[in-house]
């Protein structure tokens, strides 16, 4: 039973020794593509508060827009 017994924590050993690189090797890859994941997060969220901006500008420059051409319509209409 002694030899059964080391040769069963023999083999556990041997299996916890092969699992150690991979839980490590694992651990980094998650980290790096955590990171990496945040980094698109970032540039998504300042591209997105980009074109909110640009958004509000073109409405702007659209409602002067509109604005101009109500008082050119009231001075075609003023003029026939």
């Amino acid at each position: 039973m002694s030899s059964t017994n080391i040769l069963i924590n023999s083999l556990m050993m041997d299996f916890l020794i092969q699992l150690v690189p991979i839980v490590i090797i694992a651990l980094l890859a998650w980290l790096i593509l955590s990171k990496i994941a945040k980094r698109f997060e970032k540039q998504n969220e300042e591209r997105l508060a980009f074109e909110k901006e640009n958004s509000v500008l073109l409405n702007k420059r659209l409602d002067e827009l509109n604005e101009r051409l109500v008082i050119i319509e009231k001075m075609l209409k003023e003029v026939d």
